[in-house]
């Protein structure tokens, strides 16, 4: 589309756009079975590998059983650069994006109160939060993970599906509860939720995210001497892109290149980026759970990373705490011998093993997603 088209006015249309065809679907959930049934709903919707409750809604079964059809832009040959790059280096991109794209994403003021409504602050919250988004982004990024087969769909023919495409389906009805969650939340409790925000997970908040885990994540792993090709970066945004459409996001805030895509999150960054309490608490509960990987004495080195990765305006928007004095004269002592760059190369592995080591431990909500799927050339490289 023309990048010219994300006007102000255009994005403001957009926060108050949600997603009209999951959301009736929760709806028709809770007529016919009340809250338990939206609460099973929601279980099997965040339990890996779950059988569908029998008693689903009529909607909510035809919406999962129904073939995905992807649009004409979608390019195959894109996402295999993507899922490629990824297979290689997974695990430090997952550290670029818990330790930039993450943490810049909260600068998107309005974006973080629903995070701040369904009480992510709890560390037990946020832990899941970090494993849910690291096992997602394996199943999306693994060789084929975003097909569907055959594809398109065949009349008569059932559509096998990835666990990459099941998953984000699956996510995209998850974002529908949360929706409601947060609304009637603060229709109980008669505040939390300001109007003024627009719809909590709305399309403008969806496009952001979309874009900045792409190309935010890479900007990263740039910075740890990763090689990112153009054709890499191209391929990175376009499995974001898919990502976005199987979650609902409007085609009309889809770019059609890196170059649209940052264009699009600076117009969104003019609208929505200012410092918050709310988002500055985030920052700061994301890396402790970060934090918690490592021992003790070396807990002062997430906050130096992600200091190092993310861009200056954002440290000084989030207010990224500084690592002690003793911490900051070793990395300077080191950086004399081995380079900055070479220091935080390093850190970021030594903190991929650990992340990598918390993650095989992973067992998910209540206990019951069973074990955390890793590829295996990460478990090689970091384990």
């Amino acid at each position: 589309m023309d990048a010219d088209r994300w006007t102000p006015e255009f994005l403001a249309s957009m926060r108050k756009v949600a997603d009209p065809a999951t959301d009736p679907l929760i709806e028709e959930t809770l007529t016919q079975g009340g809250q338990p049934a939206l609460v099973e709903l929601n279980r099997y919707l965040q339990t890996w590998n779950a059988p569908p409750p029998e008693n689903l809604a009529p909607g909510v079964r035809r919406y999962l059983s129904a073939p995905v059809e992807y649009p004409s832009w979608v390019d195959r040959e894109r996402l295999a650069t993507a899922q490629a790059w990824f297979s290689e280096w997974g695990l430090l991109a997952l550290m670029s994006l818990f330790l930039k794209a993450l943490p810049q994403y909260f600068a998107d003021a309005d974006a973080c109160q629903v995070f701040r409504v369904m009480d992510i602050f709890r560390a037990e919250s946020l832990k899941r939060f970090v494993v849910e988004i690291a096992q997602l982004t394996f199943d999306v990024m693994a060789p084929g993970g975003l097909d569907v087969d055959p594809d398109p769909p065949q009349p008569g023919v059932a559509q096998t599906q990835s666990s990459g495409v099941v998953a984000l389906r699956k996510l995209r009805l998850h974002h529908s509860i949360v929706r409601r969650q947060v609304l009637a939340k603060s229709e109980r409790e008669g505040a939390g939720w300001d109007p003024a925000w627009g719809s909590p997970l709305n399309q403008e908040d969806l496009a952001l995210a979309v874009a900045s885990y792409a190309l935010w994540t890479l900007d990263g792993a740039r910075k740890l001497k990763i090689e990112v090709s153009a054709e890499d970066e191209a391929g990175g945004l376009e499995a974001w892109k898919v990502i976005g459409f199987l979650i609902g996001m409007d085609d009309r805030l889809q770019p059609a290149d890196p170059e649209e895509a940052r264009r699009l999150m600076a117009a969104i960054g003019q609208r929505q980026f200012r410092r918050s309490e709310v988002g500055i608490a985030l920052v700061r509960q994301l890396l402790e759970r970060v934090e918690g990987f490592l021992p003790r004495f070396l807990r002062g080195l997430p906050a130096a990373l992600m200091r190092y990765l993310m861009e200056p305006y954002f440290v000084d928007l989030m207010a990224i705490p500084r690592s002690s004095r003793s911490m900051r004269g070793l990395l300077r002592v080191l950086g004399l011998f081995l380079g900055e760059i070479r220091i935080f190369a390093r850190l970021a592995n030594h903190l991929a093993g650990r992340l990598l080591a918390g993650l095989k431990r992973a067992t998910g909500r209540d206990g019951e997603r069973g074990a955390f799927r890793i590829p295996e050339r990460q478990v090689q490289r970091f384990g």
